[in-house]
C-alpha cells in the first residue's frame, strides 16, 4: 500500500527543481566552454585584437590541443546533459503519478465521507481504501 502526503509531493517537486538547477548549470558550462574556445581561436588567429588576419602562424599549433580538450569536455557535457534530461523525465513522471494518486485518494475519501476520525486528513493521501494508524504515517 503506497501513501502519498503533501511532503511526498513536495519531495518530488524538490527533486525536479534540483535536477533542473543542475541541468541549467551544465548548459551554462557548455555555453561558457564554447565562448572560451571561440575567444581562444580569435586570439590565435589575431582577429580578437582587431588584427583581422591569421595572426602568428606559430600560434596555430596551440589550437589543436585546445580543440581536442574542448571536444572531450563537450562530449562529457553532452553525455551528462542527456543523463540529466532522462533523470528529469523520470522525476516528472514520478511527480505526476504521486499527484494523480493523491487526487484520486482525496476524491475517494470525499465520496465515502472520510474525516479525521477515520484516519484520513487533508494532509494525507492513500492509494487504497484502507486507513492507516498514526504511527505508520510519520
Amino acid at each position: 500500500m503506497a501513501y502519498y502526503t503533501r511532503d511526498d509531493i513536495i519531495d518530488t517537486l524538490t527533486k525536479r527543481v534540483d535536477l533542473l538547477g543542475e541541468l541549467r548549470a551544465h548548459h551554462q558550462a557548455k555555453s561558457e566552454l564554447h565562448r572560451s574556445l571561440t575567444n581562444f581561436r580569435n586570439d590565435v588567429h589575431g582577429t580578437y585584437h582587431g588584427h583581422g588576419g591569421m595572426g602568428n602562424p606559430a600560434n596555430h599549433s596551440k589550437l589543436l590541443p585546445v580543440e581536442a580538450a574542448y571536444g572531450a569536455a563537450q562530449e562529457y557535457l553532452d553525455r551528462r546533459i542527456e543523463k540529466l534530461e532522462a533523470m528529469m523525465a523520470r522525476a516528472d513522471e514520478e511527480h505526476r503519478v504521486a499527484c494523480e494518486r493523491c487526487k484520486e485518494a482525496v476524491r475517494r475519501g470525499r465520496e465515502r465521507g472520510a474525516s479525521a476520525a477515520d484516519g484520513t486528513t487533508s494532509d494525507e493521501c492513500t492509494t487504497d481504501e484502507t486507513t492507516q494508524d498514526e504511527s505508520t504515517t510519520a
